[in-house]
């Protein structure tokens, strides 16, 4: 498409969504005022809505430019140096090779 527009979408819940209480896993209760999510919900909600939107567009992956995503609440998404390297290490890991980083800015 070079004309820009939107050609699927895709909507995934996460599996933890807030962790509020206590720990999916372990059971074990959280400090009053804590609330967590589960980066692995983050991981998974590319996964699927990647391949959903495949799907439905009816595109390969090898066509794909770009990616948007959109959160409707806080989301663990690191933003540091350090940040980068765990973001494209678990990418890698879920067999979504990251071949292209690029930066914007002032």
């Amino acid at each position: 498409m070079s004309t820009g527009e939107i050609v699927a979408t895709a909507v995934h819940a996460y599996k933890d969504g807030v962790i509020d209480r206590i720990l999916p896993r372990s059971g074990m209760p959280l400090p009053p005022d804590w609330v967590l999510q589960n980066p692995a919900d983050w991981l998974e909600g590319w996964r699927e809505t990647l391949h959903q939107v495949l799907q439905k567009s009816g595109i390969s992956g090898e066509e794909v430019i770009g990616l948007g995503i959109d959160f409707t609440a806080c989301t663990v998404l690191p933003t540091t140096a350090f940040g980068t390297r765990l973001i494209i290490e678990s990418f890698t890991r879920e067999g979504l090779p990251v071949e292209h980083i690029l930066s914007g800015g002032d």
